[in-house]
């Protein structure tokens, strides 16, 4: 009777099941050949500390396994899918390891060229996606504006956030002066902008996967 030949394991399954079980490293790196110098790009999954994964984009000393690893992609190209709407993808230098890079894909509504971040370079965890600024404007003065923003790799800000900040740019004291017709037109706007908010938090439930 002929000895049963155990299956022969799957070498993918190998080094993703190693990557998982190893420590969470200081700098980013491939975790599944451990390089540190890029080009990255960001998996599905994360440290326990909430740090993003990364895998290597190109050369990846496990390109063998991982036969679907795509090919780096300059900055700014669209990355054009059958069937698919086009997805902007950016590749910036990453300043937690010399000499690295990392390549992401833009949500749609990012409107930030990341030209900084190719050219200066970033952390990962400082690196951001920015939407169009809203701002409450009263008689032509700012007074608040919001933005919607996400720090993908980040520990705290990792799902779409909508950012605030006070402008109050009046007149160098902070203040104005209005009649009943100017604070009738203030109460306007106010009621305008709040219906504002109310589609942006509806929009940015749809973007976090959370209820109203």
């Amino acid at each position: 009777m002929s000895a049963t030949v155990p299956p022969r394991p799957d070498p993918l399954e190998s080094a993703l099941r190693s990557a998982f079980n190893q420590g969470e490293p200081d700098m980013p790196e491939c975790i599944l050949c451990g390089s540190q110098a890029g080009p990255f790009r960001p998996t599905e999954d994360r440290w326990p500390s909430g740090a993003q994964k990364f895998v290597c984009s190109a050369d990846c000393q496990h390109a063998e396994t991982a036969p679907d690893t795509p090919v780096d992609t300059p900055v700014d190209t669209p990355v054009d899918t059958p069937d698919a709407p086009q997805v902007r993808t950016v590749t910036v230098r990453l300043l937690d390891t010399p000499g690295a890079s990392l390549t992401v894909p833009c949500p749609e509504w990012c409107t930030t060229d990341h030209t900084d971040d190719a050219d200066r370079g970033t952390f990962a965890e400082d690196f951001a996606h920015r939407g169009e600024e809203t701002s409450l404007d009263i008689d032509g003065a700012g007074l608040v504006v919001t933005e919607l923003t996400q720090y993908p790799f980040s520990r705290d800000m990792r799902l779409p956030t909508m950012t605030m900040w006070p402008v109050l740019d009046f007149a160098s004291n902070g203040e104005t002066y209005l009649d009943g017709a100017g604070l009738r037109s203030v109460a306007a706007r106010l009621r305008e902008h709040a219906a504002t908010l109310g589609v942006q938090a509806a929009a940015l439930d749809r973007l976090r996967g959370e209820g109203a």
